[in-house]
């Protein structure tokens, strides 16, 4: 439960010591948490039903843990936020507006994002740094997850569109009673793609890292082979580009709510996208007009349209 400090213990607060205070308000300020290990207990995951999107069901949140609702000290006044800042400043935590997120690739076919870091519920974000690791290949025959549709893209494009969009329309929140858009924005996303934390002969080369090779390998060997973390980047490139030039696939919520998309592998950086430039390369419709007022009315960038 969030404490609200009443008037008399702000004034108790900010009466002691600044050393003393310093000592508190690291006690207060949350700490990265570490990304999971394993799978755990998937009966502690669900997908939540409310917000518009496809394939939600498999994008599973864990529904255990309260998700925190802000540090404290950052909505009394305005010295002790500026205090908690410099706070968070020297133990090197990310930013009070800064959000981390670990996202798991569960049998090539859903994703289980966690929660690690939420020091403030706003719907204006600085930066969202989200890391994407692969625990192994699906148990269907055909790996679903990155096989092409019926005429439409793979599951794991409308995985992605799910989980982005319940972002910038909730935020980090829990469950809902019904859809609520708040009108989240977020200047940065970083999705960082990491190599999977296991023998190197158990990640496949770029070339075997099909769904259908995938699985014929871990059979054959035994082992719980990993996609390579190339072929999976060539898979987010692919997605982005769906969107860059378009409002499908998640295209037109990014379009607004978004300033810069981030890319990298590993932690390096491998591609920068800038979302104004997208908007402003796209035909000029009404929606595009109307894109432009929602990124003005955000703060975030726009650049003169090309036409």
């Amino acid at each position: 439960m969030t404490l609200c400090p009443s008037k008399d213990s702000r004034a108790t607060l900010l009466g002691i010591p600044q050393e003393l205070r310093d000592k508190i308000l690291a006690l207060l300020v949350p700490r990265v948490e570490p990304a999971p290990t394993d799978q755990g207990d998937p009966d502690g995951r669900d997908y939540l039903n409310d917000t518009p999107s496809i394939n939600k069901r498999r994008v599973k949140y864990l529904t255990t843990i309260p998700l925190p609702d802000g540090i404290p000290t950052l909505k009394v006044n305005k010295q002790l936020r500026d205090e908690t800042l410099a706070v968070m400043q020297h133990l090197k935590l990310p930013g009070a507006r800064s959000y981390r997120l670990d996202v798991m690739l569960i049998d090539g076919e859903e994703l289980w994002p966690t929660w690690l870091y939420v020091p403030c519920l706003t719907t204006r974000v600085e930066e969202l740094v989200a890391t994407l690791r692969d625990f192994g290949p699906s148990s269907h025959r055909y790996g679903r997850g990155f096989r092409n549709g019926d005429g439409g893209p793979p599951w794991m494009i409308w995985c992605f569109q799910s989980l982005l969009i319940r972002f910038l329309e909730a935020g980090p929140s829990g469950p809902q009673e019904k859809s609520i858009d708040r009108g989240v924005s977020v200047r940065s996303i970083v999705l960082d793609i990491r190599t999977p934390d296991v023998q190197p002969e158990m990640i496949a080369t770029v070339e075997d890292s099909t769904p259908g090779r995938l699985r014929t390998i871990s059979r054959e060997t035994g082992l719980k082979m990993r996609m390579h973390p190339m072929f999976i980047l060539g898979f987010v490139r692919r997605w982005i580009n769906f969107i860059s030039g378009g409002r499908s696939y998640g295209g037109e919520i990014i379009h607004t709510r978004v300033g810069m998309l981030r890319l990298m592998l590993d932690g390096v950086l491998i591609e920068e996208y800038d979302v104004a430039k997208w908007l402003a390369s796209m035909p000029n419709t009404p929606w595009k007009v109307d894109a432009y007022a929602i990124r003005e009315r955000f703060g975030l960038k726009t650049v003169p349209s090309n036409d």
